[in-house]
């Protein structure tokens, strides 16, 4: 559908529809993860069955810590003749391993779906690092994780090849980064020629829709500026000849704004890469669109292009969890929950949150200025 959408407006779109379609970054996750886990499906039912043996009852969670204490001693009690499903020691540390590793798909799942603005400037550095740990993966000296890594970085390689450069272009646009991330990352992931390829990539990009977005605000802004003369002149001239001074001083700032507006969009964007980065603290908080809305004057095109270009969704996990709770209440090991205790633990859960977050507002927030 997508390929057929993209035919038909492939006059209209940016860059001829080169971003029209971006694939949920959170999902993607998920398909890549579980695409390895296919591979070690027998230890991971033997440990999910470990626990739900174990959460079954009240006496088995006692047997169970009684058994943890004494195992901190020499002794033979450590048995259970019902419990048949055991992971060898082997797994384990298998299991271990593996846990690690796919630590950083769990924190990179967690900043997507709990941000409440989940503007497209905060993929890419957590797509990286997930690169980065694929390729780290992939070289260890444990054979059994190369199986893994090996089916979850073709899925993952197929994905970043299609929205690398979108991501990558998001990136630039946050003031905290610019081309500087781009340009600390790509050789960690890359060689060096190319990842030099890919940034002069990425500029290119950046570069031709900045220009697009130039000659569509240069016309616009040309048939405003006619059709304000044509009543403008029979308004104010033809009609009111004797204007009086607020109008007269309206009309200079309206003037001013848009003569200047003129000058700095001839060059916004070099304007934009010739300013340092802003430092902001990694315990502070920083709304990037709050940023481009505050600076307008700065970058009258550029502004509007990071509007768009961050507002692009590039996960719908956090719109889904507002409406759906789907996958998320009963799965096979919470299925002899009562439905009045779903019902709490659901209620319970959006209400906490909820409390949560307005704290979090009202603690933390922080007003972001101009850049000068």
């Amino acid at each position: 559908m997508c390929a057929k959408l993209k035919e038909k407006l492939h006059d209209t779109l940016p860059l001829e529809g080169k971003f029209f379609h971006v694939g949920c970054c959170a999902h993607i996750l998920n398909l890549v993860v579980q695409s390895g886990l296919e591979v070690i499906n027998d230890v991971i039912h033997n440990v999910r069955e470990s626990v739900k043996y174990v959460k079954a009852s009240q006496s088995r969670q006692q047997n169970f810590q009684e058994l943890a204490r004494v195992s901190k001693i020499s002794s033979e009690k450590k048995c259970d003749l019902n419990y048949q499903v055991a992971p060898t020691k082997d797994e384990w540390e298998n299991a271990k391993i593996i846990c690690n590793f796919l630590k950083v798909f769990y924190d990179a799942t967690t900043i997507f779906s709990a941000t409440k603005s989940p503007t497209a400037n905060i993929f890419f550095p957590e797509l990286v690092s997930i690169r980065c740990a694929l390729h780290e993966a992939y070289v260890c000296d444990k054979l059994f994780m190369r199986s893994i890594v090996e089916r979850m970085k073709d899925k993952f390689d197929k994905y970043w090849g299609e929205c690398s450069l979108i991501l990558s272009i998001a990136v630039v646009l946050d003031p905290r980064y610019k081309l500087k991330l781009l340009e600390y990352y790509y050789p960690k992931i890359y060689y060096f020629e190319r990842s030099e390829m890919e940034i002069q990539k990425a500029k290119n990009a950046i570069r031709d829709l900045y220009r697009e977005y130039e000659r569509k605000q240069v016309s616009s802004t040309e048939r405003s500026s006619l059709s304000g003369f044509n009543f403008a002149t029979e308004e104010r001239v033809g009609l009111n000849t004797n204007p009086s001074r607020q109008d007269k001083m309206n009309l200079f700032h309206q003037f001013a704004i848009e003569s200047s507006s003129r000058v700095e969009r001839k060059g916004d964007l070099d304007h934009y890469f010739d300013k340092s980065i802003i430092i902001v603290p990694p315990t502070d908080e920083f709304d990037v669109l709050s940023w481009w809305k505050s600076n307008p004057l700065y970058y009258p095109t550029l502004s509007i292009m990071a509007h768009d270009i961050l507002g692009i969704p590039i996960s719908i996990v956090a719109s889904e969890s507002g409406f759906s709770t789907k996958g998320r209440v009963l799965d096979q090991y919470r299925s002899l929950l009562l439905p009045e205790t779903v019902e709490v633990l659901i209620c319970g859960q959006d209400w906490l949150q909820a409390s949560i977050d307005g704290l979090a507002t009202s603690t933390n927030s922080i007003t972001i200025g101009d850049e000068d």
